[in-house]
């Protein structure tokens, strides 16, 4: 008696298998990837302004405990102008 082989369906190789990604995924991956990216851009911005305006915040409190200092020491009033063009505080006896 003989045993019938079975010829079993041939594997694709590997070499025949798509491998990697299409066009149309890469494309939309580059997209998410830049709408992510100006979101996170956008809101660098935003956040480094609220930075400056906390420094210039600090900046005019400093200004002010120093002449309330002074006026203190000298038993007397001094006077704050503020200028809002202008980037310094002067202050005056």
């Amino acid at each position: 008696m003989r045993k019938q082989v079975i010829n079993s369906p041939k594997k694709k190789t590997a070499l025949n298998v798509a491998a990697g990604f299409s066009v149309p995924e890469l494309l939309i991956v580059v997209a998410l990837v830049g709408i992510v990216a100006s979101y996170a851009l956008i809101s660098f911005l935003n956040a480094n302004k609220g930075f400056k305006l906390a420094g210039a915040t600090r900046t005019l409190s400093t200004y002010l405990e120093k002449a309330r200092v002074d006026s203190v020491r000298r038993h007397g009033g001094t006077r704050c102008r503020l200028r809002p063009t202008s980037s310094t505080l002067p202050l005056h006896q």
